[in-house]
């Protein structure tokens, strides 16, 4: 075969191979364009079912219910919700769609006001059902006894809210050194505040005792300001009722049935059975006879529970 024929051979076999390539290419971008249009197509009709399905008039919610205590509002609670629920998904989607409804939203928002503590959401057909417990204010904490800025607590010692300035004794005080002072944290123990709740009572039960400020002066040491001035002194170390029964033993004796809350300075029962009073009459009648003061300084049998 001559040199001339077998280029023209080689020739006719390179522009087949080139008219297969390009074929192949062509029908590539044809599928890609098919592939292409038919994604889109779905797409749009993915988009245009999902504008309409959300739209349907039976699973949109309407209207709001709220179920709760009576210091918030119920107008507020309304308003955070509806609010919530205003506005669509990507400009697509109502918020109002049941299916969609922004439940975590409602509750977070909701949870936000100071003074609620719990919330529920429920949904019902049209409605959204909001329910919500509110933290119940059972004393103040305030920075200092002169400070009248005060935070409400709730029998778990959490400062939850600011508390409008209260004449009288509506409200225990509660001081605790070394805590920033501010809203939304834990400031005492659940188990200080039942302790110090429970002293409180019992004191206004059996003595007619009022107290005005509790504070914690440090991990080991309580102070209590009675209505009159006095202070009573005593140790989280030892059992509340054994520290109100060693008490009543000292105002029940005979020495000391005369105390009063503004006739003496403390009361010291943070040692056990070794009670410390220091009388304001005695300290003026030292000042004037110029002699050291002297402390009382009482043991007590080794007792404890509280009848």
């Amino acid at each position: 075969m001559s040199l001339r024929s077998q280029n023209k051979k080689r020739s006719s076999k390179q522009r087949k191979k080139t008219v297969r390539t390009t074929n192949y290419k062509q029908q590539l971008i044809y599928r890609q364009i098919i592939v292409g249009i038919l994604l889109t197509l779905f797409l749009a009709a993915l988009i245009t079912a999902t504008y309409k399905v959300s739209r349907i008039d039976s699973l949109q919610i309407t209207k709001v219910e709220v179920v709760g205590n009576k210091t918030v509002p119920p107008g507020k609670v309304v308003g955070i919700t509806k609010k919530a629920f205003t506005g669509t998904y990507f400009h697509l989607i109502p918020k109002s769609f049941r299916p969609t409804f922004p439940v975590d939203t409602v509750i977070s928002r909701v949870k936000a006001i100071d003074r609620i503590k719990e919330v529920e959401v429920d949904l019902n057909d049209d409605t959204v059902l909001v329910k919500y417990k509110e933290y119940i204010p059972i004393g103040l904490w305030c920075e200092n006894k002169e400070d009248d800025d005060c935070l409400f607590l709730d029998n778990e010692g959490y400062a939850f809210t600011e508390a409008p300035e209260l004449d009288g004794n509506a409200f225990l005080r509660f001081i605790s050194g070394g805590v920033t002072f501010g809203k939304h944290q834990a400031v005492f123990s659940p188990k200080f505040m039942s302790n110090n709740l429970l002293f409180a009572e019992h004191l206004r039960s059996e003595t007619g005792w009022y107290i005005t400020h509790i504070e914690k002066v440090d991990d080991y040491d309580i102070e209590y300001t009675l209505v009159g001035g006095g202070i009573i002194k005593v140790s989280q170390m030892i059992n509340i009722d054994t520290t109100f029964k060693n008490l009543l033993t000292i105002l029940k004796s005979n020495e000391f049935s005369h105390l009063k809350p503004d006739n003496f300075e403390y009361i010291d029962l943070r040692f056990g059975d070794k009670v410390f009073v220091n009388e304001e009459e005695i300290e003026e009648k030292v000042a004037e006879e110029g002699a050291e003061t002297v402390i009382d300084t009482i043991e007590l049998p080794d007792e404890s529970g509280l009848e």
